[in-house]
């Protein structure tokens, strides 16, 4: 762990917040990281079962558990369906 957290939820710069008074997190964000599989154009089988395994991931609490279990508690997991 780093010097400067004192616990794993300081990963996360929400968590550090209260040990610095008057810090607090603005509504927004100023990074987003996606995540795409790409399948070769025509390989309409490829997209299918790689879509319909995100979006399983999704709906079934996995994604949000990974990113939990790594600090990412304020992270958004994309609503279902979604293409961007």
């Amino acid at each position: 762990m780093a010097r400067w957290m004192r616990s794993p939820s300081e990963r996360n710069p929400s968590g550090a917040c209260p040990r610095f008074p008057g810090a607090r997190m603005l509504d927004g964000h100023f990074h987003a990281a996606g995540t795409a599989v790409a399948v070769p154009k025509g390989h309409t089988e490829a997209l299918e079962v790689f879509s319909g395994m995100i979006e399983d991931l999704k709906g079934d609490g996995t994604v949000r558990k990974v990113f939990d279990a790594h600090g990412m508690e304020t992270a958004t997991v994309a609503p279902a369906g979604s293409r961007s």
